[in-house]
């Protein structure tokens, strides 16, 4: 299902900007601009905003509500855009920035996988769930490579409606099983849930049914972020720290930019970086990690101990690889410093693992929410640092060019430093404790 809605979500994307190009006639390039910034802001805005709010309340009403919610809003973006682009002598394309509007009050993607990683926690013991969003994560990428493929194809033989029209399909197959999926959490788990249903039940006109229900809310939102970030100080620091590597977003997604400039590479030869990294992200996700958390596990290792070295490490070989990438001479070394950089890998799997296991079970879907906006406003952030530090560079001189990796990397090794001293000390002797009651 997330391999779905992943898949679905690109070829979506990619459909509507060639039937958008393809309309373009009908508006000037500049009204096609503001459409398309307003779509951004609208989305931007969805996945930093929505998600926190509906983790909260998955935490209280169940979680399948929440899975199928992000789905039917972007069955309705996709639909919307269906509408708009087949009758342009009804609807105004102007109108298409609406599309996204629906995901403003759905959550999209960001809310969809929070939801996916809190029912992956609530079904796995605490060994398991590192090794599960390892296999999450190449699930992503194969299904992403594959719908890079497939819309090709289509595109190719029967053209961009075909693909928005499939990209429909896989998003209504995705919310069928949504509604299939049984519910994963025993609602009378959460202290605040049952308060709250007392409290309205107490409730007898509308008005009071009403000012209950909004400071039952309240108080659970408040709840859960005095959980995450006051009760727990170990988990209030480590999840910032999902911003902070976020902020490698941008320059990850400009490698062909820097490789052209740098190395003078050919449009034609750039593409191949994108292949090994593609090729070393899923052989890492797919194979090495797991095993590595099975080798650990054998060897005596706690869940804790065991996420908290995939995090530690990660770190550690994501800032060696940006260093790298930024002082590489050649492109024999800058492929073994982007091999290195993929290890950042086993953080991300690490940390959400780890994160899982700090994190009272009464709000792991808001602790989830948390991060995807973390990450969220990580890579919105990390657009206009890459910018500027690039263009630094390139004023400085071509021996300049790697500033970005460098000041990344030495961010990422702060960063490593924090995670250092927040997991260390009696950290492994708490997971001991815990394991063995």
């Amino acid at each position: 299902m997330a391999a779905a809605h992943q898949a679905a979500s690109l070829l979506a994307e990619l459909a509507a900007e060639d039937l958008h190009r393809a309309a373009g006639g009908l508006l000037v390039l500049e009204d096609l601009d503001s459409v398309g910034a307003g779509e951004a802001v609208l989305a931007a805005v969805a996945a930093v905003v929505t998600p926190i709010p509906m983790g909260v309340a998955a935490d209280r009403w169940g979680r399948r509500p929440f899975l199928v919610l992000p789905l039917v809003g972007s069955l309705l973006n996709v639909g919307s855009r269906m509408l708009i682009y087949g009758l342009p002598q009804v609807f105004s394309l102007r109108l298409t920035w609406l599309s996204a509007s629906f995901e403003l009050f759905t959550g999209g993607g960001t809310a969809f996988f929070a939801i996916v990683y809190t029912i992956l926690t609530d079904v796995t013991l605490k060994a398991q769930r590192s090794t599960c969003f390892f296999h999450l994560a190449a699930c992503n990428i194969l299904a992403a490579q594959i719908g890079l493929k497939v819309r090709d194809l289509i595109t190719d033989r029967f053209g961009p409606w075909s693909v928005l029209i499939g990209a429909f399909g896989v998003f209504v197959f995705a919310t069928l099983c949504a509604f299939c999926l049984p519910e994963t959490v025993h609602l009378s788990w959460t202290a605040y849930n049952e308060e709250a249903v007392e409290e309205e039940i107490a409730a007898q006109t509308a008005a009071q049914r009403i000012r209950v229900s909004l400071a039952a809310a309240y108080t659970q939102f408040t709840t859960s972020m005095a959980a995450l970030f006051w009760h727990n100080k170990r988990l209030a620091i480590l999840l910032p720290t999902l911003l902070v590597m976020a902020l490698n977003a941008q320059a990850m997604g400009s490698l062909i930019l820097y490789v052209s400039h740098r190395y003078r590479w050919a449009p034609d030869k750039v593409t191949t970086i994108y292949a090994v990294e593609t090729i070393s992200h899923f052989s890492l996700n797919v194979l090495v990690l797991p095993l590595a958390a099975h080798a650990l596990l054998s060897s005596g290792f706690s869940a804790r101990q065991t996420d908290t070295t995939f995090v530690r490490w990660g770190i550690v070989t994501a800032a060696a690889g940006l260093v790298g990438i930024g002082l590489a001479p050649d492109v024999g070394l800058f492929m073994v410093a982007l091999v290195l950089y993929a290890l950042i890998n086993a953080y991300h799997g690490g940390i959400l693992g780890l994160l899982s296991q700090l994190a009272c079970k009464d709000h792991t879907a808001a602790m989830f929410a948390t991060t995807r906006v973390l990450v969220t406003t990580g890579s919105l952030l990390s657009a206009p640092l890459f910018d500027a530090l690039f263009k630094l560079g390139i004023d400085r001189g071509k021996a300049w060019s790697g500033l970005p990796y460098l000041a990344l990397g030495c961010i990422c090794c702060l960063c490593g430093v924090v995670v250092f001293v927040v997991t260390s000390g009696g950290f492994d002797r708490e997971a001991e404790h815990e394991d063995s009651d």
